[in-house]
């Protein structure tokens, strides 16, 4: 009765500026132990206020930091990201970020992304609250499912699996060495637009999150990411067999292995797929790379096998919630 009770109590709605600096508290109550770091790594522990900025937004993205949240706000706005925010005795005690979403061949849902409750305001029914109101907005915009990428046996993948969400596709990890290729005969590079292409292409690779959001992080270059010395680019591939776009992104600290995203038209074989793949280890190479790494649904896992990926492990599924809309 008593959760029942503090559950009628938490008011949901979506997130303002003003709210901001409570999404960096909940943000913060999340890490147990802060560190310097610097771009080989972490260093010695320290205070959160002994921390610079961007050493804040190593441990958990710009979330971490006011600053960095404030300047990272209009690109959340720009890719369509929607703050759903959680209020209990008057204060903002948790977080979860959606984002209305479309992908060839899988069609239309709410994909569920950052999601964070206070830790001090944990196991009252705040998550269980913020979940309903994404279900709420999925049903408002017309969305049959919510879709989240979570790790299956911790606490977030039990979380959402308490709340009915079910293995919805099969992940897997691959990796391609980068050798010495050179640019294809007759594979012209091209710039890409600006939108990613949803109604054209479907991403063959690099499910760390949705193709909008990996599209449109590749035009944007923050202090953060220029202090860390990252790196990434997003070019289009014309293979004579139609256009194929892919975005090369080195992680940190900084390491030979360039993570790839490829977003391709359909139909597209493994001999065209072939020549796109030659095409980005050559640009990647350029750019210090030493291997390429991905995450792909398990269904094309033998189409970049045949493309020059060598398959490393399973990975986590993605889980849905059917609404039954």
């Amino acid at each position: 009765m008593k959760n029942i009770s503090i559950m009628k109590m938490i008011k949901t709605r979506r997130a303002a500026i003003q709210d901001l600096p409570s999404l960096v508290e909940i943000n913060k109550s999340d890490v147990e132990e802060w560190h310097h770091f610097s771009r080989g790594g972490r260093g010695a522990a320290a205070s959160y206020d002994e921390l610079t900025g961007w050493e804040r937004v190593v441990h958990g993205g710009p979330w971490e930091d006011l600053h960095a949240l404030r300047r990272h706000w209009p690109h959340m706005e720009r890719v369509g990201i929607i703050c759903l925010v959680a209020e209990l005795d008057g204060m903002v005690v948790g977080h979860l970020d959606v984002i209305p979403t479309r992908e060839l061949g899988l069609g239309d849902y709410l994909f569920l992304d950052v999601f964070m409750v206070h830790r001090s305001y944990r196991r009252r029914g705040v998550g269980t609250a913020l979940l309903r109101a994404a279900e709420a907005l999925a049903a408002e915009e017309s969305l049959p499912r919510l879709v989240v990428m979570t790790d299956y046996n911790e606490a977030g993948g039990l979380t959402y699996r308490s709340y009915r969400f079910e293995p919805f596709h099969e992940l897997c990890a691959l990796e391609a060495e980068i050798g010495s290729p050179s640019v294809p005969t007759g594979v012209m590079i091209t710039d890409p637009p600006l939108e990613p292409p949803l109604d054209s292409h479907r991403m063959v690779c690099g499910w760390w999150n949705t193709s909008t959001k990996n599209w449109m992080g590749s035009f944007e270059h923050d202090e953060y990411e220029l202090m860390l010395d990252w790196k990434k680019v997003l070019l289009g591939l014309d293979t004579g067999s139609g256009v194929t776009y892919f975005k090369l992104a080195s992680g940190y600290p900084a390491r030979p292995p360039f993570g790839l995203c490829m977003w391709t038209p359909p139909d597209t074989d493994a001999a065209t797929l072939s020549k796109a793949v030659q095409a980005a280890r050559s640009v990647a190479r350029s750019m210090g790379a030493e291997a390429l790494t991905t995450i792909a649904l398990e269904k094309d896992r033998g189409l970049l096998e045949a493309a020059g990926f060598t398959y490393k492990r399973r990975c986590d599924p993605l889980l849905h919630k059917e609404l039954g809309i």
